[in-house]
Order: structure tokens, then sequence, then C-alpha cells
């Protein structure tokens, strides 16, 4: 029988490669487990961008890690990346 959950990892702290293969799993196979806040919402409504390319940014092996990944005061990790989504820069 497959694993149909995200394996967990053991890191500390967290790297950009460890964090990418972790996003880049998500988006590829687990977008039901993707949730979007109320502030990301707005924020993609501003921006005049879709879930989809963020979707599309989360999968790309050609993002690029702006900020993090760090821990944020509520024990999360965080990052901020930069990178094209249907010919616009997100």
């Amino acid at each position: 029988m497959a694993n149909h959950n995200p394996q967990g990892i053991n890191e500390f702290p967290l790297t950009e490669e460890t964090a990418r293969k972790i996003m880049n799993d998500l988006a590829e196979n687990y977008t039901h487990r993707i949730r979007w806040t109320k502030h990301v919402k707005q924020r993609m409504h501003e921006r005049g961008i879709t879930t989809g390319q963020v979707i599309t940014l989360l999968k790309s092996k050609h993002s690029v890690f702006r900020e993090g990944p760090y821990l944020d005061i509520s024990g999360d990790w965080k990052f901020n990346l930069k990178g094209l989504a249907a010919g616009k820069v997100i």
C-alpha cells in the first residue's frame, strides 16, 4: 500500500534545499493540504495572482528564496519566494 501522506523531516535549522523538497512535494502531490489564509488571499487579489500561479511557483525548481526559511514566533517555518508563473514575476 502506498503512503498517501507527506514525509516528515528531522532537520534543524531547515535548509533551503529541504524546504524546496517539501514545498515541491506538497505542491505536486498534496495540494489539498495547502491552506490559503485570509491575508494570502487578500495579497493575491491585490497583485492579480491566482492560486494556480502560486502552485506553479511552489512546484518550480527555479524559484528563488528571497528570505528564509526561518522560524516565526509561533514556531512555524516561513520563507519568501520569487519566481515566474504564467509569464508574471511573483
